[in-house]
């Protein structure tokens, strides 16, 4: 019973922090990792260490380091969260040594382990070209292969050699994250481990991983305020070191989340992005704000918004031409090229915003007061972009021309704003653009405007000519844009039609070839663009009509003045008036607004005042409060402490009546003071109880041992005995299975003799069973004859007609079956004859017994 005890565990020896390490390298030069693995969880497991000891931080390294070499990721996270309780408090240090140390094994694992697959794809192939010869394709088996499982050598080597130790690598990493994300003393350590999780999504391409990362991360953001207390939460939201954690860390996820082409988790990563500045109130720095704006241009462009990805555009432009001419005092050619890259970039995005469409257009303006979906996803897109209002083209224009931004692009692209939107040439407006988009292709980052700017500009083109034409040739409109075919233009008119823009409406005649143009100026828009042209048109009339009717050169003294200038000076009197009204009351409305202002000012002053004072008197009755409750646990503690000595004097009483208490009453005279601390006698106590355990476990030990050297004698001696008990069953058994041999034999020799008594009295129905059977078969031959001689009448009536050739065919083939029938029956017959004379072979004959 010791000895299956033993085995079992229950008496597995558990060393020292100064020796188990010691114990550990011996077994694992005995080549037992497991068995070294489960000595050094056994002590940074156990209770009697938790105090720090710089042993312990050796002994966690080489755990760490035998959970890696044996993949045992369960094991490695119950020894850290152990470690973090140990010294999270005294040495924080530590903790991010080994954690830092346990990440740093795993991907080194990780890229052993991807450079061997390589090896080993490589040798695959080699394999397959040396079993083909010279012939450089695959091999027939690897091509079986591939086509069932649609995998390569390189798939193939991955999945067995890498794949194992990505996912222990993922593992550690959720490791690191779980046992840091509760401590605010760990948040470094947390945010290290989160930016290394990213980069091994990046690295290995592994996009599930990412997601499910972000996710993590999430929840643990949302889920702080559960582990931290107010004091930690107020602390770490007025720490500078915190946020620049946080941005570092989600600016890795949103550019981890763009290289690997995931725009959705790349907008819930700006999304957060905004949250975490929200929360913690603070700017960004320019480099991090400029990049923010950079990415969330590319999701824009993903998701086809190209009304905020003009004003991401633009937000980034300015911020980075702050931050270039901030930073110099003169450009270099370079800076100068990239100033002029984000101009352009900002000019092509905005110039290639859908103005037909109804969410980019002034249209949207009457449905302020109601409730649409699209508008409140614009308003959330709005609150990224820094803003609370919904930006739009006209509005983006317009800001743009206020920067200058036109003069600051390329010279190839600075009259294109002037073509798409201030000039009236359709005729040429399209070839203008195509030169424009043959400059853009020359330049990556501007090349993806291409297509985008020729649909617009085709669609402004069709616009103009709507106001000038009535009916247009469809081979003409077609010369007037070389970039799209007629079908494309055709196509393009049913979209801008769908999307209900009053600018464009136009009849197609496939009959006569030409296109029927209809000016809709009955917008708001349209119109107040006409009225500005006719505006400006008749302003050189107006000044003519008055130069003739005012001239600038008096008439002499002595001549009276004409009675139209009467007639315009009362005018001019009126309009004086007038305006001399209306300045009043734009003083009174201007006065009444600042009273208005002032008066809101007092009594927000007033407010805030109110608001100071009850925050004061809530922070003093607040003081109050926690001053009496502090007393009351003072006096509470006071309490606890007179009540815990009492237990303590109990506690020692009971504990001096048993066994082996000598040492514990010797520690208490030594030292008075801890028969008060109930704690620290219970540690004693504990120690004694450990102390007797021991001794009563080396007690059994020894018995055990004396048990089993008792056991094995016995053995020993009982040996010859059960030697010779074998033999004499042996014999027994051999008795008796010869007179089971016996009885069998003599029951065999019954069974044959009354068979043939049997026989011999059923001999006697023979000549009856004869008699039967002949005049059953004579009956059977009767009626066959008869049968035979239809069939043959009826042959010799068929073979009257006239048909020669099958009549002499069918005869010989009926003869021959009437052959085949008669040596059947023939044959049967003589069966049935010998049959009752056949006899058993070994009629007379007795069976032997064996």
């Amino acid at each position: 019973a010791a000895k299956m005890a033993y085995a079992r565990g229950a008496y597995r020896e558990t060393f020292k922090p100064e020796t188990a390490l010691k114990r550990a390298e011996e077994l694992i030069a005995q080549d037992q990792p497991a068995r070294a693995l489960t000595a050094l969880h056994d002590v940074i497991s156990s209770r009697r260490y938790r105090t720090w000891q710089l042993c312990l931080e050796d002994i966690m390294l080489k755990h760490l380091d035998l959970c890696i070499a044996q993949r045992k990721g369960k094991h490695a996270r119950d020894g850290l969260i152990q470690y973090r309780a140990t010294c999270q408090q005294v040495n924080v240090g530590s903790l991010e040594k080994v954690i830092h140390y346990f990440l740093d094994q795993a991907e080194l694992k990780a890229k052993e382990a991807q450079t061997n697959s390589e090896v080993a794809a490589r040798l695959l192939v080699g394999q397959d070209l040396d079993a083909e010869g010279e012939n450089p394709e695959e091999s027939p088996e690897s091509l079986l292969m591939r086509a069932v499982t649609g995998e390569t050598s390189k798939d193939r080597a991955d999945r067995e050699i890498l794949m194992p130790w990505i996912k222990f690598l993922w593992e550690s990493y959720r490791t690191a994250l779980d046992v840091t994300r509760t401590n605010p003393r760990l948040e470094s350590i947390y945010h290290d481990a989160a930016r290394k999780a990213f980069g091994f999504c990046q690295r290995y391409q592994r996009k599930v991983e990412f997601r499910r990362l972000c996710d993590i991360i999430r929840n643990h953001y949302l889920q702080k305020n559960k582990y931290y207390t107010p004091e930690q939460r107020a602390a770490i939201l007025v720490s500078l070191e915190s946020f620049n954690l946080y941005m570092e860390t989600r600016f890795k996820q949103l550019q981890t989340a763009t290289s690997l082409d995931l725009w959705q988790e790349a907008y819930r990563s700006i999304e957060d992005i905004h949250g975490i500045i929200s929360v913690f109130k603070r700017a960004p720095p320019t480099k991090q704000m400029i990049e923010y704006f950079d990415k969330l241009t590319r999701v824009f462009w993903v998701a086809r918004n190209h009304l905020f990805h003009a004003y991401a555009c633009l937000k980034h432009h300015n911020l980075f031409s702050a931050s270039k001419l901030a930073s110099k005092s003169e450009l270099s050619d370079k800076d100068k090229e990239d100033l002029s890259l984000a101009a352009s970039r900002v000019l092509i995005a905005t110039l290639c915003i859908p103005f037909w469409e109804r969410n980019n257009s002034t249209r949207q303006k009457g449905e302020l007061f109601v409730y649409s979906v699209a508008r409140e996803k614009n308003l959330r897109l709005t609150t990224l972009l820094g803003t609370s209002t919904v930006p739009t083209r006209a509005s983006l224009l317009l800001d743009m021309t206020n920067r200058k931004i036109p003069e600051l692009c390329f010279p190839e692209l600075r009259s294109l704003y002037d073509v798409m939107e201030t000039q009236f040439d359709p005729l040429h407006l399209c070839q203008h653009v195509a030169r424009a988009a043959e400059f853009l292709q020359t330049k990556p980052a501007l090349a993806m405007y291409k297509d985008i700017l020729q649909r617009t500009a085709a669609v402004r083109m069709v616009e103009q000519i709507c106001r000038v034409y009535n009916t247009m040739n469809i081979t003409q409109l077609s010369r007037l844009c070389p970039y799209y075919s007629f079908a494309e233009l055709e196509m393009l008119f049913i979209e801008v039609t769908r999307q209900g823009y009053p600018g464009v409406h136009v009849v197609i005649s496939h009959q006569s070839q030409s296109i029927s143009f209809s000016d809709s100026l009955t917008s708001c828009d349209s119109l107040s663009g006409q009225l500005s042209v006719l505006n400006k048109r008749l302003e050189p009339v107006i000044a003519q009509c008055r130069e003739a009717l005012c001239p600038k050169k008096v008439s002499t003294a002595g001549t009276p003045p004409s009675p139209q200038f009467f007639a315009m000076l009362a005018q001019q009197l009126e309009m004086e008036r007038e305006a001399i009204l209306e300045r009043r009351r734009v003083i009174e409305e201007r006065t009444e607004r600042q009273e208005r202002r002032e008066m809101e000012q007092v009594t927000q002053t007033n407010l805030n005042k109110a608001r100071q004072a009850e925050v004061m008197r809530e922070a003093e009755s607040k003081r109050m409060r926690e001053e009496a409750i502090q007393r009351e646990q003072q006096r509470k503690k006071e309490q606890e402490q007179q009540e815990a000595e009492i237990q303590s004097r109990a506690l020692f009483s009971e504990i001096a009546q048993q066994k082996g208490s000598a040492q514990l009453r010797k520690a208490i005279q030594q030292d008075e003071s801890l028969i008060k601390d109930q704690e620290r006698l219970i540690d004693e106590a504990k120690k004694m109880i450990l102390t007797v355990k021991e001794e009563r476990e080396k007690r059994l030990k020894e018995e055990a041992r004396r048990v089993e050297f008792f056991v094995r004698a016995c053995r020993e001696d009982e040996k010859p005995l059960l030697q010779k008990l074998w033999v004499q069953r042996a014999e027994q058994e051999k008795q008796s299975q010869i007179l089971r041999r016996q009885a069998q034999a003599k029951e065999l020799q019954e069974a044959w003799s009354y068979a043939i008594k049997e026989k011999n009295r059923l001999a006697r129905m023979q000549e009856q069973w004869d008699l039967f059977s002949a005049k059953i078969l004579e009956a059977r031959r009767a009626a066959k004859g008869e049968e035979k001689g239809g069939k043959k009448a009826a042959k010799q009536g068929k073979a009257a007609k006239p048909q020669p050739q099958k009549q002499k065919q069918k005869p010989v083939e009926e003869e021959e079956e009437d052959q085949d029938e008669e040596e059947a029956e023939e044959n049967g017959k003589e069966a049935e004859e010998e049959e009752p004379e056949a006899e058993p072979a070994d009629g007379g004959q007795e069976p032997q017994a064996e």
